[in-house]
Formats: C-alpha cells, structure tokens, sequence
C-alpha cells in the first residue's frame, strides 16, 4: 500500500485503520514465508478501484475474511462456492410433490416393503384379497353384490387365515369377513382358526380380530373361544394385550359359573382344570377347603403383586382379584396392599369392585395414606363424581379423612368451580347432598352407607364434626348456585329432590326459602295444566318436607324463628293464594301440616286466617279440607 493512500486514510473520518492481526503461536517461519509470498503476488496484481470518498481501495468481503483467515491461521481457507448459473440452476430446492403424488409413492414404497416381508404367494394373495374387501366395506356397494362377493372373498382366503391374520392390514379383511358375512362364514373362521386363538390373543391385531369373533359369534361360539383360554386365565391376565379380550368376555359374556371359574384360576394351579362349582368368592372357597388355605393365600399375593406391578390394576376383572384377596390377607398384607394402590385408586374406582377397593383404601390407609388418595384424584374429581360407580370413591374420602381442609382444597374446590356440571349429574347431586345429609339414608342407599363405615382405629375426628366442618364448606357455593337457579331446579323432578335436601340440611339456606315461599305463594287455579308448586306432586312434597323440618328447626333454637318455612309461606301468601290453598286437596294438607309443627306462632297466625275463609273452608268436600277443619 503506498503512502499517499495511506495518508488519505488517515485523513478520512469514516475509515478505520486496521488492527494488526497476531500471528498464530502454531505457524512457523515456513509458514510466514509463504505468506509473505502470496502478499507479494497480490501486489503486482492490477490496481484496485478507489472508493469514492476517501480513495482507498476497495476490497470485496469475501476476500477480506480469506486474508483474515490466512493471516491469523495456518489452516486451509475455505473454498468459495460457486454459485449456479442459468434459471434452471438458479431453482435449487426441488419442488416438492403434489398430496397425491406424494401419497402414492408412500404406497409404493410401503408395497414395496411389505412384498420384501412376506413370500411372494402370501403377497399376491393379500393384494388380491384387499382389492376385493374396497369394494365389500363401503356402504356404496350394494347388498346383492356384498352377497357375492362376501363368499368369494371367503374362498380366496380360506387355508392361509393364520397367516394373514397378524398384518395390520390383511386382519382388516378378515374382520369384514366376521361383522358382515354369515353365521357359517364365522363358523368356519372360527374353526380354521381355533388352533390359533391363544397365540391370536397375545398379538395387538389378531387380538382385534377376536373381539370381533366374541362380538358377533353366537353362544356356542363364544363357549368355544373361551375353553381355549381355561386354565391360561391367569398368565392372560398380566399381557398388555391377552388381557383386553378376557376382560371383555369376563365383563360382556361370561356366565356366572364361568366367571366364578375364571376366578378361582387365580387361586393356585390345581383350580385351573378342577373347578369348584358354585363357590363364587376366595372366603367361601377357603370355607369349603380350609387345609388349603395357606397355599391359596402365598398363590393369591404372588398373582396380586405381578398384576400391580405389569399395571394391570385398569382391569375390572383384576379389581376383583385384589379385592378377594384383600378379604382374606392379613393386616400387614392389607397395609403393604394400600400402600401400593394408594396412587393408582383414581384409575380403579369406575368398576364396582374398584369402588370397593377405594373404599378399603381410604378406610384402612394411614394419614399418609389418604393425603396421597386426595391429591391422586387432582383434575378428576369432577369426572369422578358424575360415575356411576365412581362418586362413593369420592363419598369415602368426605366420610373418612379427618383433614377436612385437605378435602376442601384438593376435592371440594374442584367440585365448587364445576357446581352446574355437577347438578346435571344424578350422581354429582348425591355427592353434594352427601356433603350438607351426610348418612342420610333418604338421599343416600343404605348399600353405600353399609359400605361406608369406618374404621374408628384409623379416622380419630368424631364423624358429627367432620360433616359439619365440610358442610359449613361447601354451603356458600349452594346457597348462591340456588338463588341463581331455583326456577330452572323446580322443573325437574330429581332435582327437586336435590332442592329440598339443601333447604333442609345446607347452612345458610334461609334466602332460598324465602324466595322458594315467594313462588309458592302466587295464586294458581286448581287442575290446571303448568301445576303450581302446590299441586305438582314433586314441589308438593318439597313443600310438604320444608314445614315438618320446622318442628327440628325451632327445637334447635326457638329464638330463630324467621328461618321457619311456615313462617315465610304464610307471610308470603294473599288472599288469593289463600283461596287457592283451600280450593285445592293438596293446598289444604299443606295447611294441616302447619298446624302439626306445634308451634304455637304458626298456629295462631293459621286460624286467625281461617276465620276470614271459613265459609271457603266449608264448601269444599276434599281429604285435605275434612281433615284441616278437624285440626281446627
């Protein structure tokens, strides 16, 4: 570089002058000669073009960065790549292939390996069998032709069926084959396949293959499919796959003596080929043998700690497993047993026996125990509840776990943000009526009470203080769900029902009433068609219930005499509505029922009305008129 450039450099506030780059401590003197002969061959070159302002020389950057690179490395520069000429090669990135293109070379290359995996024969037939079953599976195809082409198809396939029943693809057909063919078409799958169903029921799709064989064989067959299974029922029972298909036939089609005998399978080797007939749980079969006792226990436990720990405990037929043999273990068994389902209950309480075992769970469990079943059901108590089965899991835990504010944060929060969902729910209602009832067996079957009592070793708080911790809890959530909702929950009956249950027994309800007295309280014509609250059958006996409460509730605290039902009716009621009680049979026992409180306010503000419509009173030839006069 000459002087007179480097001179306009300086000069020029937008230059920069250069760092000077240290040399690499690896290179050498050979090195630093070479370099010092490529400079040297650089400036012999022509001159390069000035930049505009300063004059300096222009350099292009990626030359900069190859002398940079060559100046502070030994390294090999990296070569330039030269860029495509032309338009074609300007369009590097391929296009890529329309869906359809795309999609039929996936198919070809899936032909391709599936020809590759079987023999050539096996292959050909399957193709063959495919084109044939497009045409039987859609609805398009008409019955006449389905007809034809079901038996051929049959044909086609008949002696190499337990080849082609393990290919996802090639099982396919042969479902078709058992869903639309005929009764004899089954009967002869069935039986070309029979040597196979053991090994059939192991694999993921021969195995949809015979849910669909259960499904639409007929008795005899199912029989036929499921003596194939004896004395294998307990090893099925652990196969991710083999156990879908006993479940399904122990819970769908089995007998009563083949479900006790799938049982007693899991007692031990000797019962897999001798069945005891009509011994239908493990206590009665140990009553009967009691010598056996011992082995059939050991065999129990093993069986049971196999299941749990394959994650077999989804299963209802494994339920009843775990659930005989909690019936007969001993108490350290039965604690080491909780403590292995106590994290895995909220996937076991939707079959009946999971319930049960839910249930011995919470009951039996430790402190520890029960706070790991709570929090277990975090996200599904709401889905639980709404079960059949599922909400006296639910009812276990109110009745039992002394920690109500455990309860009430993991399990009663929850259901308080989902109350409307819960309400829809026949079973949701039970839970909240359980929660303000408790044992009542009038909301609640003696059934789940019986199966609800404690244990008094492992639950310390008195059971009247627990209720009334979590009532007290979930009583503001109610309250506001009813005033919001009263008319919706009086057009049905079994909600009705719900109704009265939390007037009754939920704190706080007395603006509920007095807006329910408000309701029932407006005039109405007798047999008419939209029945007021006091003549339809269901409001009637809520009404009817709400006033013989009073009797309890003024024993409680006769100073609170404004939380009387009768009290706010009466107050609510004109003189239409009280020309519409009398007029009406079920109107007059209202006022009777009244009158049997016993409380002396309600009395009197009662006959005192009274003389005003006696005359009213006294035209009026109903049950309920006869026997108010009586009363008076």
């Amino acid at each position: 570089m000459t002087t007179a450039t480097q001179g306009q450099m300086k000069t020029s506030p937008k230059s920069k002058p250069k760092k000077p780059t240290k040399a690499s401590p690896k290179s050498d003197k050979s090195d630093s000669k070479k370099m010092g002969q490529k400079f040297e061959k650089k400036t012999d070159q022509k001159p390069k073009k000035l930049h505009s302002k300063t004059g300096a020389k222009k350099e292009a950057p990626e030359k900069k960065i190859k002398r940079k690179v060559s100046e502070t490395s030994s390294e090999v520069p990296v070569k330039k790549i030269k860029k495509p000429e032309g338009l074609d090669a300007l369009a590097q990135p391929a296009t890529p292939l329309d869906k359809k293109k795309e999609r039929q070379k996936q198919k070809a290359l899936k032909a391709e390996r599936q020809k590759k995996a079987k023999t050539e024969d096996l292959y050909a037939l399957g193709v063959e069998a495919k084109k044939i079953w497009e045409k039987v599976r859609t609805d398009k195809c008409p019955m006449e032709e389905k007809v034809q082409l079901l038996p051929q198809l049959h044909a086609l396939m008949k002696g190499q069926l337990s080849k082609l029943v393990y290919s996802h693809d090639t099982v396919r057909v042969v479902e078709t084959l058992i869903t639309t063919g005929d009764e004899a078409v089954r009967a002869m799958i069935l039986e070309e396949l029979k040597p196979e169903l053991l090994k059939m029921v192991k694999t993921q799709y021969a195995g949809f293959l015979v849910n669909k064989m259960l499904k639409y064989g007929t008795k005899a067959q199912r029989k036929q499919i499921f003596q194939m299974f004896e004395s294998h029922v307990a090893e099925l029972a652990k196969h991710k796959f083999a156990n879908q298909t006993l479940e399904l036939y122990y819970n769908d089609f089995a007998s009563t003596p083949e479900r006790q005998g799938v049982l007693q399978e899991f007692c031990g080797p000797e019962f897999r080929k001798l069945k005891d007939p009509g011994v239908a749980t493990v206590q009665a079969l140990l009553t009967k043998h009691p010598e056996k006792a011992k082995f059939v226990k050991q065999h129990l436990h093993e069986v049971v700690n196999v299941l749990i720990a394959k994650g077999c405990y989804n299963l209802g037929l494994v339920h009843r497993v775990i659930y005989e043999y909690l019936t007969v273990c001993t108490p350290e068994q039965r604690t080491d047993l909780v403590n292995q389902l106590r994290d895995v209950c909220v996937h076991m309480v939707h079959t009946e026996y999971g319930k049960r075992l839910t249930v011995e769970a919470v009951k039996y469990g430790t402190t520890k125990d029960r706070k790991a079943i709570v929090k277990s059901f975090k996200g599904f108590v709401v889905k639980t509840c709404c079960e059949d089965m599922g909400y006296v899991g639910i009812l276990a835990i109110c009745d039992a776990v002394d920690d109500t504010k455990l309860v009430g944060k993991a399990i009663l929060g929850e259901m308080i943000e989902a109350i409307d969902e819960l309400v829809a729910s026949g079973s949701g209602r039970k839970v909240l009526m359980y929660l303000v009832a408790a044992r009542n067996t009038t909301y609640i079957s003696k059934d789940v009470i019986d199966l609800l009592e404690t244990d008094t070793e492992t639950s310390k708080k008195d059971p009247a203080i627990r209720a009334a911790e979590l009532r007290a809890l979930i009583s503001p959530a109610l309250v506001k769900y009813v005033l919001t909702n009263m008319t919706e929950l009086l057009k049905d009956n079994g909600k009705v029902v719900f109704l009265t249950c939390l007037l009754n027994y939920a704190d706080g309800m007395a603006p509920c009433m007095s807006q329910l007295a408000e309701e029932a309280a407006k005039p109405f014509t007798s047999h008419d068609d939209d029945a007021s609250l006091v003549e339809a059958k269901a409001s009637h006996m809520m009404l009817k219930k709400l006033i013989s409460r009073d009797k309890e509730r003024y024993a409680q605290d006769p100073s609170q005499t404004q939380n009387l039902f009768s009290l706010m009716l009466l107050k609510a009621m004109d003189e239409d509505s009280w020309d519409s009680f009398l007029n009406c049979n079920r109107g007059c026992f209202l006022l009777v029922n009244m009158l049997e409180t016993e409380i002396e306010e309600i009395r009197e503000q009662v006959q005192t009305k009274m003389k005003t419509f006696k005359k009213t009173l006294q035209k009026q030839k109903t049950n309920g008129a006869e026997i108010l006069r009586k009363k008076l």
